[in-house]
């Protein structure tokens, strides 16, 4: 094993030092933009549920990518995707700061989508590909911790640039930020993930145009049917065409010589029960990480820079917890550790649900999600053997935006159904009937949550626990 202080040593914590940076830089999107939600709605003179589609679109066009790009970044070089990726989205970024209407705020973010699946889709994988499996778990536990810390800086410096500058400012504050890294990665990162491009089996089109027509029809499907009707002509329509797409994609994915997906991975036991509690808990969590400015700012009154700070402690929480959760991984497992994570989850947002949101079951809910998290992570990507590493790191980013844009689709719906609810049950008159509602159906709609998380721990319970390298 190499020392601390060897060349390959250095160069491989360098590498992670300008993946974090990316990770950073990204994570921090998420809780930006959605503790500007609000001051969106107003601006734009539009109802919560349509401003939705700022975030649902933005995830729908980077799940639908990310596999395949994960593909493509094996085949074309992962230091390529990566940088380009990154300007990808730098161009997303600064369109979206220029928008004049929610239509053209929706268009640049899938600008932003685009480059972010790109960069996403192959930052785990080169992360892995460095790092031995003795310290893949601590690698991965730094990569979490950075995520996190990017999702607690957000809501902070998101909520202060909204009540300082407004909201273009949410998006070309991170401009430099992005070019930054992009910089870097391309003045360091090496070249060796392209070596194997010339003898690679041809890209699989029609898997790639199957999946992304698939997973974007589910995401329509949920977000629409509560809204038009489970029954419409239009749902039944698109829910069928998605059935058809996702069908397609399968059976495409069994024939071919290099398919996008490979199915063969989910013979293994622990990569598949690891995948499934993924996306039930990246479901559970935008519950609560969506809601909660709409339950800070108009229900409980606060300004934007102060739902920001108060926002910031579950993901600042995180921070401390995720690198002590990986290190730990590599020395007992993961089992152990994402079932009891995924548990505390459960409880939390149930008690979130029933007590109120408060500071401290927010620290709870830190705790679990740290536990369950870069465990999780390590495990999915260490079951895999390495020539695998790109598909594996594309199925770890599209089952978390996959169970994220679920999540926002199903909670913004119920949210809207129990807030409605609650407006018709009140009988107050003196103007507070409006925010109690919001605090009422918010509580309603994380006990909802709460069923996810604890679906989430049953599977992962039943995981193996041998890697790819234990495996003989």
């Amino acid at each position: 094993m190499a020392s601390s202080s060897s060349p390959v040593a250095s160069y491989r914590w360098k590498i992670a030092a300008i993946i974090c940076a990316g990770a950073f830089v990204g994570s921090m999107d998420l809780t930006m933009v959605n503790i500007s939600l609000p001051r969106l709605s107003t601006a734009f003179a539009v109802e919560t549920r349509s401003v939705l589609w700022v975030q649902v679109a933005y995830l729908l066009v980077s799940t639908g990518l990310m596999l395949t790009l994960g593909r493509l970044g094996n085949l074309l070089g992962r230091k390529r995707m990566y940088v380009l990726g990154l300007l990808v989205l730098a161009l997303g970024l600064g369109l979206a700061s220029l928008a004049s209407s929610l239509g053209t705020l929706i268009l640049f973010r899938l600008v932003q989508a685009v480059g972010h699946a790109m960069e996403v889709s192959v930052g785990t994988a080169i992360m892995t590909a460095v790092f031995p499996p003795g310290q893949r778990g601590k690698a991965i536990g730094l990569l979490s911790s950075v995520v996190a810390a990017g999702l607690g800086v957000g809501p902070v410096i998101g909520g202060g640039l909204v009540d300082a500058l407004d909201w273009p400012a949410v998006f070309y504050i991170r401009l430099p930020l992005v070019l930054g890294v992009a910089v870097l990665a391309w003045r360091y990162l090496r070249g060796e993930h392209t070596a194997h491009q010339r003898t690679a089996p041809a890209f699989d089109v029609a898997g790639a145009a199957t999946l992304f027509l698939g997973l974007g029809g589910v995401l329509l499907w949920v977000n629409q049917a509560p809204r038009l009707g489970w029954t419409s002509a239009p749902v039944l329509l698109l829910g069928t065409a998605s059935a058809v797409f996702v069908g397609s994609f399968l059976a495409i994915e069994r024939r071919a010589a290099s398919p996008v997906l490979d199915l063969g991975l989910f013979r293994h036991r622990l990569f598949a029960a690891a995948t499934a509690s993924s996306i039930l808990y990246f479901v559970a969590v935008p519950f609560f990480s969506l809601l909660a400015p709409f339950y800070l700012i108009q229900g409980a009154g606060f300004s934007a820079s102060r739902a920001g700070l108060w926002f910031a402690v579950f993901p600042a929480s995180r921070v401390l917890l995720a690198m002590p959760s990986g290190w730990l991984s590599d020395r007992i497992g993961s089992r152990l550790l994402c079932s009891t994570g995924m548990a505390l989850v459960a409880v939390c947002l149930f008690g979130l649900g029933r007590l109120g949101a408060v500071p401290s079951a927010l620290g709870l809910l830190a705790l679990g999600s740290a536990a369950f998290g870069s465990p999780n992570t390590s495990a999915i990507m260490g079951s895999v053997p390495r020539d695998r590493l790109g598909t594996a790191s594309g199925m770890v980013a599209t089952g978390r935006q996959m169970g994220q844009a679920l999540g926002m689709a199903i909670a913004g719906s119920v949210f809207a159904y129990r807030q409605a609810f609650w407006e018709r049950q009140l009988a107050t008159s003196d103007g507070t009937r409006e925010a109690l509602a919001i605090v009422h159906g918010f509580a309603d709609t994380v006990t909802v949550a709460a069923l996810v998380a604890l679906a989430g721990a049953a599977t992962s319970l039943v995981r193996g626990g041998h890697s790819a390298e234990d495996r003989p």
